[in-house]
């Protein structure tokens, strides 16, 4: 306090102490003026310990929000309050020299908010989360993405004023969230798609009484110009050469065939099953669209891969059972897969970056766009292109609507198929070969002599 007056110490303190928390403030945040470290977000289970907790009061005919709590429940609230605050670890001094028992800050938090919300102060916002997902019984990615969206929300509600409330989020804080998420970075279309599950939540929360109003809607942003020059691209034959003849291993190597002579996405190909196989059929079972749900006709030149990838193995056995996906994201099995793609994609120098430009216009996806631009270039009609591919274009046409409500035959899917050739000079089977026994032989024959 550079004093040694004892009452001036004081006196200067709460000034002091403010410059010291608004230098850790601005210490903590980054260029951009967000938290370079997000603040822990508390468990869920704290917001269902405090619903408890309020039902018991009431049934007891106590009030929480108002304080008149049964003194059994209120030592409970106290207990719980506690264990949650966790033990002290020093000791600090308030502005009038008092000194008071310290505790670790992150566990304070959640203390307080649990505090909050058993009290009536605050409605969490992930409250009703595990209940509109069991009601509604969203396909497995769009519940990701919503949860993904709603921990967005709450960690960034949690570091202001208020925050995280539910009753704190009106249009003005919803468009605040909207410009934090394309300022870290997303793309406009990303952010979009975190705001259109936020919106369907709040829906169903207005619905039920939980929210009273949905400031979500309407909260969409446009892409920009650059944005929209940046769509992916496909593959050149040289491009396209370079990766199916470089030096990746196995995973990579069938990963990028089946992309190649398929037009599947990634994630639906890690997700194929030895039962998704019908002969010389795939049935891709769950896809980010309904449309997306389809069959593709199996390429003479991925034979030898799936015949590999499926010989000795149970039909509810993964094709590619040596990806695993990672914890923070469980439902996609092509995670890892994907990141080393890239890698081996820029070892071998394919990367187009535009001014400005954060992500390639060349990736996995690519090989999608290159499925579908030499199928068209072979005179393929569109409509089953995209219907090979999983695209909703293939049904939006009113012929297909009304006359052809069962899709196109498989053998227009076929010659889709069998009309996608990969770029001279690469070889049937991949780089690195297949080891294969007999049996696998045996197999590889019979699927190319129709026989199976």
């Amino acid at each position: 306090m550079k004093t040694k007056d004892e009452r001036e110490a004081l006196r200067r303190l709460p000034r002091v102490a403010a410059k010291l928390l608004a230098e850790r403030e601005r210490l903590s945040l980054s260029p951009e003026g967000t938290p370079k470290v997000q603040p822990k977000v508390p468990p869920v289970e704290a917001a269902k310990w405090a619903d408890w907790w309020r039902q018991r009061v009431i049934d007891r005919g106590g009030d929480p929000d108002k304080g008149d709590v049964p003194l059994g429940l209120e030592i409970e609230f106290d207990n719980e309050v506690e264990r949650t605050r966790g033990p002290q670890i020093g000791e600090e001094v308030d502005e009038v020299g008092a000194v008071h028992p310290a505790y670790d800050e992150a566990r304070e938090r959640d203390a307080l908010e649990l505090a909050a919300v058993a009290q009536g102060l605050r409605q969490p916002i992930a409250a009703e989360l595990d209940r509109y997902l069991a009601e509604r019984r969203l396909k497995v990615r769009y519940a990701s993405r919503l949860q993904r969206a709603v921990k967005a929300l709450v960690t960034w509600r949690r570091v202001r004023p208020g925050g995280d409330d539910l009753r704190r989020i009106d249009r003005r804080e919803a468009g605040y969230f909207v410009d934090h998420l394309i300022a870290k970075g997303l793309t406009t279309a990303t952010a979009n798609s975190l705001v259109s599950a936020l919106q369907s939540y709040w829906k169903w929360m207005t619905k039920r009484g939980v929210a009273e109003n949905n400031p979500w809607s309407d909260q969409t942003r446009k892409a920009t110009e650059e944005e929209a020059a940046r769509k992916v691209r496909p593959f050149t034959d040289d491009e396209a050469k370079a990766l199916l003849t470089g030096e990746a291993n196995r995973t990579l190597h069938d990963l990028m065939r089946f992309g190649a002579l398929t037009g599947m996405r990634i994630n639906e190909i890690a997700n194929l099953r030895v039962a998704d196989i019908d002969g010389d059929v795939l049935h891709v079972r769950a896809s980010k669209t309904e449309a997306g749900v389809r069959r593709v006709p199996i390429h003479a030149d991925l034979n030898a891969v799936i015949a590999c990838r499926t010989t000795d193995k149970a039909d509810d056995a993964f094709l590619f059972d040596e990806l695993k996906a990672p914890a923070r994201r469980p439902l996609e099995r092509s995670a890892k897969a994907s990141e080393r793609f890239t890698e081996y994609r820029r070892d071998l120098g394919i990367q187009e970056l535009g001014e400005g430009q954060r992500n390639s216009s060349v990736n996995f996806h690519s090989w999608r766009h290159s499925f579908v631009t030499k199928a068209l270039a072979a005179g393929q009609p569109p409509e089953i292109v995209a219907a090979v591919v999983g695209h909703q274009s293939a049904r939006s046409t009113v012929t297909l609507k009304t006359y052809n409500s069962t899709g196109p035959s498989l053998g227009q899917l076929r010659a889709v198929v069998d009309a996608v050739r990969l770029p001279e000079g690469v070889p049937m089977e991949s780089p690195e070969g297949h080891l294969m026994n007999s049996g696998v032989r045996r197999k590889v024959s019979e699927i190319r002599h129709g026989k199976t």
